[in-house]
C-alpha cells in the first residue's frame, strides 16, 4: 500500500517540483523564492553486500537546488537533498534507511579528493509523515562515531501532514502537502462515512481546497496542470485511502471531475515532448477538442500548451489564412 502514496509523492515531486521549495523552506528554514532550478538524480544506487552479490536500493528522491541570487556569497550555490515519504506510523528504525541512502547518495554524486583527504558530503534529508501520533518527533538525528573517538551528527527534520490545517498549507504555501490532506482525518474516516453531516462537511473542505486552486491559477500563482495534477493525486490518494468507504471516496471524487480527462491530456503532452512526437501532441488536442467540447484555443490552453507553440499546431486544425492568426499569438 505504501507504493502507492509514494507513487502520488513522486508524481508531484517529477511534474510540479517548484511545489517542495516551499516544503524545503518549512522543513529547513530556509528561503527558496521560488526561482530556483531543480535537478533530480537517479533515485537507484547499487550497494555492494558483505556477500559479494550488488543490491539495488531505491530512495524516493534526491535531488539538488540551485540558487538564482547570493546565497553563502556564491550565486549559483547548489544544495542537496534527499526526501522520503513514509505512509506507516513512526519507526526510529527508518534511520538506518536514511543513513544508507545518504551515505550512498553522497559517494555516488557529492564526494571528492583534495589532495589525500576524501571529502564526503551528505545530503540534507527530511521525512514527509503521513501517519503521526503525540510522540513523534519533530527531528531525528544521525550521529557517526569515527575511529579517533570524535563523532559527527546531522539532523533529519519530519514534517508531519496530519497537523497541518488547510489556514496553515495556504499561508505559508505548501501546495505539496494538499493531496495528503485527507490524512488529517485518518483515524475517523470510517466513523465519519456512517455520518452523513460528517461526509458532507468532509467533502466541503475538498471543494474549498478546489476552489482556491481555481484562485491561485486565475491570479497566476500556479500554472494550469500543476492544478490538475495536484486534483487528480487528491483524487488518487482518496481512492487509495478510502477504498471501502464509498460516500467519502464518491464524494472527493465528484469534486474532482475533469481531473482524469485532464490528466490524460498532460500525459500526451508530456509524452509526446519526451519522445518528440508532434502527432502524439495533435492527437491529444482532437481529444481534448471532442472529450470536452472545446474550441481549438480552449483545448491547447486546457493542456497547457505554450502560446508560442500554438501557431505549429494549428496549421492542423485550419486553413493557412486562418492559422496565420496564430502567429499574433506568440
Amino acid at each position: 500500500m505504501a507504493v502507492n502514496y509514494d507513487d502520488a509523492f513522486r508524481t508531484l515531486l517529477n511534474d510540479c517540483p517548484q511545489l517542495i521549495l516551499p516544503l524545503i523552506n518549512e522543513a529547513f528554514n530556509a528561503n527558496y523564492d521560488g526561482t530556483e532550478k531543480i535537478i533530480f538524480e537517479p533515485n537507484e544506487h547499487f550497494v555492494n553486500r558483505k556477500s559479494g552479490e550488488e543490491n539495488k536500493i531505491v530512495t524516493d528522491t534526491s535531488f539538488a537546488v540551485v540558487s538564482n541570487v547570493l546565497t553563502r556569497g556564491q550565486k549559483g550555490y547548489i544544495r542537496k537533498f534527499h526526501w522520503e515519504c513514509e505512509s506507516k506510523h513512526y519507526d526510529p528504525t527508518i534511520l538506518i534507511r536514511f543513513y544508507e541512502y545518504g551515505s550512498q547518495i553522497a559517494l555516488d554524486y557529492n564526494q571528492r579528493i583534495e589532495g589525500d583527504e576524501l571529502i564526503v558530503e551528505f545530503p540534507n534529508a527530511a521525512l514527509l509523515l503521513l501517519r503521526t501520533t503525540e510522540n513523534t518527533p519533530d527531528q531525528m538525528r544521525i550521529r557517526v562515531v569515527l575511529p579517533n573517538g570524535e563523532s559527527a551528527s546531522y539532523p533529519v527534520p519530519t514534517v508531519k501532514v496530519q497537523k497541518y490545517t488547510l489556514e496553515e498549507i495556504y499561508r505559508k504555501q505548501l501546495l505539496f502537502l494538499l493531496p495528503f490532506y485527507l490524512m488529517r482525518y485518518d483515524n475517523r474516516l470510517e466513523k465519519m462515512e456512517e455520518d452523513e453531516k460528517a461526509v458532507r462537511e468532509l467533502t466541503t473542505e475538498f471543494e474549498q481546497i478546489r476552489q482556491h486552486l481555481d484562485e491561485l491559477t486565475k491570479t497566476g500563482n500556479l500554472t494550469l496542470a500543476s492544478k490538475h495534477i495536484i486534483m487528480d493525486m487528491i483524487n488518487h490518494v482518496a481512492q487509495l485511502r478510502c477504498a471501502k468507504l464509498n460516500h467519502i471516496r464518491e464524494g472527493v471524487k465528484q469534486i474532482m471531475v475533469g481531473t482524469l480527462l485532464y490528466s490524460e491530456a498532460y500525459e500526451v503532452l508530456k509524452q509526446g515532448r519526451e519522445e518528440e512526437n508532434e502527432n502524439q501532441i495533435i492527437t491529444g488536442i482532437q481529444r481534448a477538442m471532442d472529450k470536452q467540447h472545446l474550441s481549438l484555443d480552449g483545448a491547447m490552453d486546457y493542456m497547457d500548451i505554450p502560446r508560442n507553440e500554438w501557431y505549429k499546431y494549428a496549421q492542423h486544425f485550419c486553413e493557412p489564412a486562418e492559422a496565420a492568426k496564430y502567429q499574433s499569438k506568440d
